[in-house]
């Protein structure tokens, strides 16, 4: 079931957390606290005209759930506290549910496959344009894959002769497949070098202390937490410089992937159909 107020605000919620973290890259606490807020709030009293507490627990249980999924991939140094704390709202806001042709899935889960769908989409496109602006990016990544040309071709030869012997056990060799493997491995371990290019060269940046600011990011954090005002003023007092670090600004994947689970359900299914 997507109810079509919480859904409103849940959207709303991401698209204004989305907003902030193009603009500034931080995510203020007060969005996707209130999206929280609202979401058990409504659920609640949702809960007392229906007279039973199902959608109120549903709704604790399915934001607590997501809370700990993204907080999780903070802990591991993959997604900002903002991100997990939208994804948190989002799930109080929504307590997914609903009834497949397959049997009871639960649409959170919808959620979040696409969520990952839109956002792996999102971050190459994200990647792609920070290369282009940034000149220095494409002669790096090319000169990191010569550097690296055996890894580079190694990993998909590779990749293809364990799904030849993997298909020789079957005595099934299909041509096309073999080109896929060849070919998706190829990407994938370009796209990995291009990736490490851009962490190294576009998203890490040397600046005096002066110009360090709240919010940012030191490049030897291994969690994917801004300073704060009262830490700023004491890196100012012990160096001259410091180098941050900048991300894929992720939470515009929110506000596509709650409009393409309302709209078209799990994308998954229209890329394996």
């Amino acid at each position: 079931m997507i109810n079509g107020i919480t859904f409103i605000i849940a959207f709303i919620g991401s698209l204004l957390a989305a907003i902030e973290d193009l603009k500034t890259t931080e995510i203020p606490d007060e969005i996707p606290f209130m999206m929280s807020t609202l979401g058990v709030f409504y659920w609640y009293i949702y809960s007392l005209n229906i007279g039973g507490f199902q959608p109120l627990l549903l709704s604790l249980a399915t934001g607590l759930v997501l809370l700990a999924f993204g907080w999780l991939l903070y802990l591991g140094g993959q997604w900002g506290g903002g991100d997990a704390k939208v994804l948190a709202g989002i799930g109080f806001l929504m307590p997914f549910y609903s009834w497949f042709t397959t049997g009871m899935v639960s649409l959170y889960v919808t959620f979040v496959i696409n969520l990952f769908l839109v956002g792996s989409a999102y971050m190459i496109f994200y990647t792609l344009v920070i290369g282009f602006i940034d000149k220095k990016v494409f002669p790096a990544f090319v000169k990191s894959v010569r550097g690296d040309i055996k890894i580079v071709f190694g990993i998909p030869i590779i990749s293809l002769m364990v799904v030849v012997l993997i298909l020789n056990t079957v005595g099934f060799i299909e041509p096309i497949i073999l080109m896929s493997t060849f070919l998706i491995s190829l990407f994938i371990t370009l796209f990995w070098k291009y990736a490490k290019t851009i962490e190294d060269v576009a998203f890490k940046r040397r600046i005096p202390v002066s110009k360090l600011r709240e919010g940012d990011v030191l490049f030897e954090s291994k969690k994917w937490i801004g300073l704060t005002k009262e830490e700023v003023r004491k890196i100012k007092k012990t160096r001259k410089s410091v180098v941050i670090k900048e991300g894929v600004r992720f939470a515009p994947a929110f506000p596509l992937a709650l409009i393409i689970t309302y709209y078209l359900g799990n994308i998954l299914l229209f890329l394996v159909i």
